[in-house]
């Protein structure tokens, strides 16, 4: 165990939030090692974790209102863990939107018009998605760009066309996100089903909606699911605070009623927010809509 705590690179994240006590919080731990040492686990994997987070559990007992509830090992797609070297940091990405959650939206060739739509209905939801073909900028290499896209994203949005399950590249960046332990969003277009690891996930059924009808389904379940609803809750905030027009601001404070979880610092920056930008305070019927959604949480 401390030979792995000392190879790896670590990340923590909160991932739930209850009211209860003045507010409990917990937060998953991720371990990223080299491939190779994360190949000599085999099928032992789950079981280390196990033990692991029974051993850091101790360390952890004396915050009384902070848990870690899992720990993730996964194999690491930094090529410095394979040259013996201590691991770099990553740089932060130009392609996401500060403060919006960051969905990977995987597609064949001939979805890319669709998926670009939903990545664009979704910036209002504070949801910041990543589509290969538009967010590469071309004096890069494209495939450096994926990488990183895949290691620094919340959450993986599968166009599920037929022909989906034939490319390399839409199955290998599943498998990222499975790996890396990030929820897989699967959007069901025609007749493909989801398959493999995919068909762990509950998938949303595109049927003949538009982008809009799309993007609001997948907002709902990021919202709803234990392992992303805290990271959208935040979005949804920060969406809201850069309302910049009467009509905005008063689509992203219904936006709000989405979130199921809101910690009173959210709840805090949403006053603030209706009370020092005009395009929300002055907005008619908005601040009382904001005030009783706020109701829920208190």
């Amino acid at each position: 165990m401390a030979s792995v705590l000392r190879q790896s690179e670590l990340e923590i994240d909160q991932t739930d939030y209850d009211n209860w006590n003045g507010g409990t919080y917990t937060y998953s731990l991720l371990l990223k090692i080299a491939p190779r040492l994360f190949a000599e686990f085999g099928d032992s994997i789950s079981a280390f974790e196990e033990q692991l987070l029974e051993r850091l559990k101790l360390m952890t007992r004396a915050y009384s209102n902070e848990y870690l509830g899992s720990v993730i090992v996964t194999p690491s797609l930094d090529v410095s863990h394979s040259s013996g070297r201590g691991p770099i940091p990553l740089p932060e990405p130009s392609f996401w939107r500060p403060g919006y959650f960051k969905l990977f939206v995987t597609h064949i060739s001939a979805q890319k018009t669709v998926a670009s739509e939903i990545a664009r209905a979704l910036q209002d939801y504070g949801i910041s998605g990543f589509v290969a073909h538009e967010d590469i900028e071309p004096t890069k290499e494209w495939e450096d760009e994926i990488i990183l896209a895949l290691n620094t994203m919340d959450a993986l949005l599968a166009l599920l066309a037929p022909g989906f399950d034939g490319s390399k590249w839409t199955s290998q960046e599943v498998g990222v996100a499975i790996g890396r332990g990030a929820l897989v969003v699967p959007l069901k277009m025609g007749g493909l089903d989801p398959y493999g690891f995919i068909g762990r996930f509950q998938a949303i059924a595109a049927g003949d909606k538009e982008p809009p009808q799309i993007a609001i389904e997948v907002a709902r379940v990021l919202a709803a699911h234990q392992q992303t609803r805290l990271k959208m809750a935040h979005a949804v905030v920060t969406a809201f605070e850069e309302s910049d027009s009467f009509a905005q601001a008063k689509v992203r404070a219904s936006h709000l009623a989405l979130v199921t979880v809101l910690p009173t610092a959210l709840r805090d920056r949403v006053r603030l927010a209706a009370q020092s930008n005009v395009q929300i305070k002055d907005a008619w019927g908005v601040p009382q809509r904001v005030e009783s959604i706020l109701e829920r949480f208190a």
